[in-house]
């Protein structure tokens, strides 16, 4: 399987409401990359975006990892 199967299988299981807390650990080390590399680009509404929303999803993928 190729990354881009991967991550379209990974994405299946969350819009399915299917992913298991080891794929929301996968999802938060892939945002977490992300947004790494957002903060390292030049200033621009693409970096303040990118890095707004992964920052988002990674709160949500936190409070979803600690929750019962």
């Amino acid at each position: 399987m190729d990354t881009n199967q991967e991550f379209s299988a990974l994405a299946d299981k969350f819009e399915s409401g299917n992913a298991t807390n080891e794929d929301r650990e996968m999802a938060l080390r892939i945002l977490t990359n992300a947004r790494e590399n957002f903060s390292s680009m030049p200033d621009s509404e693409e970096k303040m975006t990118g890095m707004l929303e992964t920052a988002l999803i990674i709160q949500q993928l936190n409070m979803e990892l600690k929750a019962p």
